[in-house]
């Protein structure tokens, strides 16, 4: 489901609630209840990524183009080991660093291991003096920083590496700004006017987020038209959206729409995200029975996140700790 559609499914349990008597006078919001949606969204990838570890990573290679990643340009060209540079900025949105391996024509059969800065073998490999021309097949990695990686024994060579790690996700966005045309049985999705209007990168749309096209009001909730329906996104540029299947609805000109994210985990996670933001929400307003609703709520999300976690923990790999598990 997309933003909008969790936000609708939110307001039908809230409504459900209300009707029930629970909770009489309480009105969210579209911010309020996004919000919570938001935070019900990281609350359920802690849970993923605390149990199926693998689940939640991106592979990066220093070749790559640059991008925009958490609203940030991050250009991977400076993952590339540079001789005589020991630190390395890694991508906005890191988290853990799962592998490194060097990329490089006839040098493939360097290893890269993940090390402790405390580590031995990372602690030895900086005190090593390295002079130029000096080349090694072994390296040790360690975060040294939130999102910077030092390897030892500094490099002396130009080597381009691939990394792969557990990321953070976008927020959830919703995106309406000026309007489209669009062509039935066409892929493209093109902005009306002037196409500085169409900032997808920085308004955080990304591939796999979705359109509605063709809806007579774009805010606070879309009025649909019988022939619209969500379009899955391919690719993004500032002059054009492309679609993963053809646009199947009328030919529309100047159409008003609605981007809409959608959760970058299993669709079947995607009502956790609904039951925390009900609990949030709840907790939150103070009214007479309140107390009963919100117990309900809590009682929901504790048997929802502890249903998750079994199912997450299938493919998990229990020789490398999340970042949530770190002690402070």
């Amino acid at each position: 489901m997309n933003l909008d559609q969790l936000d609708r499914y939110l307001l039908y349990r809230l409504d459900a609630i209300q009707q029930a008597g629970t909770i009489v006078s309480a009105q969210w919001s579209p911010d309020e209840r996004r919000r919570a949606l938001n935070n019900g969204y990281q609350e359920v990838a802690k849970l993923i990524r605390r149990q199926r570890k693998d689940h939640l990573t991106r592979t990066m290679l220093s070749t790559d183009a640059s991008a925009l990643i958490l609203g940030r340009t991050y250009d991977p060209v400076s993952l590339r080991l540079v001789a005589g540079t020991a630190a390395y900025t890694l991508p906005p949105d890191f988290l853990e660093m799962r592998s490194i391996r060097v990329t490089t024509t006839d040098r493939e059969h360097y290893r890269f291991e993940l090390r402790d800065p405390n580590h031995t073998d990372f602690l030895d490999a900086r005190r090593f003096v390295s002079r130029a021309g000096d080349t090694f097949s072994l390296f040790f990695g360690a975060i040294t920083g939130e999102r910077t990686i030092t390897i030892a024994p500094t490099p002396q060579e130009t080597l381009d590496i691939e990394i792969v790690y557990v990321r953070m996700l976008e927020p959830l966005v919703r995106y309406t700004t000026g309007s489209c045309h669009v062509l039935n049985g066409s892929t493209t999705v093109t902005p009306a006017g002037s196409a500085a209007v169409w900032s997808f990168a920085n308004a955080r749309i990304v591939a796999g987020d979705e359109l509605l096209v063709g809806t007579t009001t774009a805010a606070p909730t879309p009025d649909l038209d019988a022939s619209t329906r969500y379009h899955k996104i391919e690719t993004t540029a500032a002059a054009s959206l492309g679609l993963s299947d053809a646009y199947l609805g009328a030919s529309l000109y100047g159409a008003l729409y609605i981007l809409s994210s959608v959760p970058q985990f299993h669709q079947d996670w995607h009502f956790a995200i609904a039951t925390y933001a009900i609990w949030e929400l709840l907790s939150k307003h103070i009214e007479e029975g309140s107390a009963e609703a919100v117990q309900a709520a809590s009682q929901e999300w504790q048997t929802v996140a502890a249903a998750l976690v079994p199912e997450a923990a299938q493919r998990q790999t229990s020789d490398v700790e999340t970042v949530e598990d770190w002690e402070p």
